[in-house]
């Protein structure tokens, strides 16, 4: 679904800029990206997941 599109442009653009800068590991810089990637796409769930349960608190209470 939708995060196999992300992962998909994730490693597109990745492919993009090491192509520009072909001075850089790929493996270094394919894990830093991956591991800053998974890290925003963890706070995003966490985001909406805190909005989605105090909405749900509100329509409770």
């Amino acid at each position: 679904g939708g995060i196999g599109a992300i992962c998909s442009l994730y490693r597109a653009s990745l492919a993009v800029w090491l192509n520009a800068h072909p001075q850089y590991d790929d493996d270094y810089w394919a894990q830093q990206f991956y591991i800053a990637s998974v890290a925003f796409l963890i706070s995003l769930v966490v985001a909406i997941g805190g909005a989605v349960s105090a909405a749900t608190r509100q329509k409770v209470a």
